[in-house]
């Protein structure tokens, strides 16, 4: 069995899928670790004509695929309701700058209050 490798500008899709290095900690980097391992595999076993195996093979690729397209929907679903919420941050301060200054004043007051009791 042979082993691919792997140069530093190599990039998979699952690594711009998640934007980290599969070498990261986080859960993202981990995700995409996994998918790479899992799409290399597939590659690896592409030439194996048993029928289980390929059967197996085309689950595993229709599995990844489908994956994908969800992460990828769950993503622009984040990115927004991020932007909207944004620009309903954004809106209201506009509307009501005061408001939006006595709530970021508060807790600073209180803090403030704290460190100085110390």
């Amino acid at each position: 069995m042979t082993t691919r490798k792997t140069s530093a500008t190599d990039t998979t899709n699952s690594e711009k899928l998640t934007n980290n290095s599969p070498n990261d900690s986080d859960d993202s980097g981990q995700l995409a670790k996994f998918l790479d391992d899992v799409e290399e595999l597939t590659r690896l076993v592409a030439h194996v004509e048993e029928e289980d195996v390929a059967r197996v093979r085309q689950r595993i690729e229709d599995s990844l695929d489908s994956m994908k397209k969800d992460v990828g929907k769950r993503l622009d679903r984040a990115v927004s309701s991020s932007a909207a919420a944004a620009r309903a941050a954004d809106e209201y301060v506009h509307v009501h700058p005061w408001n939006a200054v006595g709530v970021t004043a508060l807790p600073c007051l209180a803090l403030g209050a704290v460190l100085r009791a110390r």
